[in-house]
């Protein structure tokens, strides 16, 4: 009997350090790529800018500003010092027209600084692939094939130390039933042969809710907010989470719902996370809704009234932005707070009558819009920033005509 207890003791025993050794090994799991990224400060060069993450095809550098237009098929610079604007492309041979330019851009996935270059991705036979580009116009080259299955409604890829990030939302069928699924998803930047790893995904009845998303990063944090929209009931459900690139842990931060009102924007800043709200209401009422992150908080609803309820509603940092395109385009810019910093119109090119307009981010205190018209016979589109200061006239920093749709 004596011996029976002592080996029942040791059996015990083994399997409490067992456990032990299991848990240490999750904590201490390190998934960086390098020791550098093992930091919440923000690192320049590797750090996904927040600015840009979601419809806006466009990053910056120190030196200069990065976009594609809607309607034209490749990608610009803009020169913060000089003022100069044009395709990207070193090659002085090129015509700067055709498919082979190195300019050239046939998807709307996004454009990422990182390391000194410019990443996009582009349709090779069919097949998504990511390619970078010296920030000179030089130097084209494809990186790798994407594991990441990016047809879908609003394709999303980025960049951040290391890692490239992929989001979609996919419209399938499920047991009979018609599904959304968004899908986010990392890869690891230059090992195409390194599997993908999916770091969130759920589906809806494509039936009773529409699927949104949206992709920030703060340190070593990727932050999902995740909308679920029903149009019939008005109501909108979403959560935030939040996805530890180090450890792979994931975390639900906050959830909420809204009635009758919908979500337009999201954005980080300094802990805070900040939520644009638009309502069908005829009131010219908008609302921003402020999210204490560590505190795993809701925090004040903000309401913004414009007196104007066609506008769209835009975050970027410090500024909250209304606009509205067509034949009168106009904007309407607060603080969080919203108090008014500046609003007026928006001037068209010439041989314009009506645009569409799209917020672009931020540049040197000022918003920058791209203005795009595709109901005249010819394309125009321009690039305008429309500074903070009221004193202040909208400058126009780039326009052009689309050669290729």
């Amino acid at each position: 009997m004596k011996r029976a207890c002592v080996c029942l003791m040791l059996l015990l025993m083994f399997i409490g350090v067992a456990g032990c050794s299991t848990t240490t090994n999750l904590q201490n799991e390190n998934y960086l790529l390098d020791e550098k990224f093992d930091t919440e400060a923000y690192l320049p060069g590797y750090d996904m800018q927040n600015s840009y993450a979601r419809f806006k095809v466009a990053c910056d550098t120190e030196d200069a500003y990065y976009f594609k237009p809607d309607q034209d098929a490749f990608l610009y610079f803009y020169d913060k010092e000089s003022g100069l604007s044009d395709k990207l492309c070193g090659r002085p041979e090129c015509p700067h027209d055709s498919s082979t330019c190195n300019a050239y851009l046939d998807v709307r996935f996004g454009i990422s600084y990182y390391d000194g270059k410019i990443y996009f991705v582009k349709s090779d036979n069919a097949k998504p692939a990511l390619y970078a580009i010296d920030t000179d116009g030089n130097q084209l080259q494809k990186i790798q094939e994407l594991q990441s299955d990016m047809n879908g409604i609003n394709p999303l890829v980025r960049i951040h130390r290391g890692y490239i990030y992929t989001a979609v939302v996919k419209s399938e069928v499920n047991e009979g039933k018609d599904m959304y699924r968004l899908i986010v998803q990392q890869e690891v930047l230059g090992q195409e042969e390194e599997e993908a790893v999916i770091v969130y995904q759920e589906s809806v009845s494509s039936s009773e809710f529409g699927l949104d998303f949206y992709l920030q990063i703060q340190g070593n944090t990727l932050y999902i907010l995740v909308n679920k929209q029903n149009a019939d009931s008005l109501r909108t459900e979403f959560s935030l989470y939040a996805y530890d690139t180090k450890t792979r842990h994931q975390e639900e931060v906050v959830q909420g719902m809204y009635q009758g009102k919908f979500t337009s924007d999201f954005i980080l800043e300094d802990h805070k996370g900040y939520i644009a709200l638009y309502t069908i209401e005829d009131d010219g009422k908008y609302y921003v809704q402020e999210i204490d992150i560590p505190g795993k908080t809701l925090g004040e609803l903000t309401e913004i009234s414009t007196g104007d309820p066609m506008l769209s509603l835009g975050l970027q940092e410090g500024v909250v932005i209304g606009y509205k395109g067509a034949g009168e385009p106009s904007y309407y810019l607060t603080d969080w707070e919203g108090n008014l910093l500046h609003q007026g119109d928006l001037p068209l090119l010439e041989g314009q009558s009506e645009v569409h307009i799209s917020v672009m981010g931020k540049l040197d205190d000022g918003v920058l819009f791209l203005l795009s018209t595709y109901l005249e016979e010819s394309i125009a589109e321009a690039l305008l920033r429309v500074p903070l200061d009221p004193a202040e006239e909208p400058e126009t920093l780039w326009q052009g005509a689309a050669y290729l749709r």
